[in-house]
């Protein structure tokens, strides 16, 4: 259940956090070629998973102590389909994944959340991008 609820929270926290300007703020947009993300939240589920996240936050903090020492540790898979090994093919690499756990654990740096890569995966099929 708490494995479920914190894979979608950071699928919506990714939506949520990118930083450009989007004319849908909850759809993820792809600054370099202009993609868009195909999974919209409404602004009521998000506002009741963040409701779901910080209860379960609460629940930590009441086991392990005080909330501001609890680290939740997310593990992140990513997934990548292309249509081809380039990156106008949609193919992104270990070093552009990398980078992006950089970035998340920057972005939440001062909160009791980090990330780890726990698998990236690959599916090269054309007719699916």
């Amino acid at each position: 259940m708490l494995t479920s609820f914190f894979a979608a929270l950071l699928g919506t926290s990714i939506a949520l956090a990118y930083p450009g300007p989007v004319s849908n703020p909850l759809a993820l947009r792809s600054a370099d070629s202009g993609r868009v993300c195909g999974t919209v939240v409404s602004k009521d589920t998000v506002t009741a998973m963040e409701s779901r996240f910080e209860e379960k936050l609460a629940q930590i903090a009441r086991v392990k102590g005080d909330r501001d020492t609890v680290t939740v540790t997310l593990q992140v898979y990513f997934h990548v389909i292309c249509r081809n090994q380039t990156l106008e093919g949609g193919f992104l690499d270990r070093g552009y994944i990398d980078n992006q756990m950089d970035v998340l654990n920057s972005a939440y740096a001062n909160s009791s959340l980090s990330f780890r890569l726990e698998r990236l995966d690959y599916t090269e099929m054309a007719e699916w991008f």
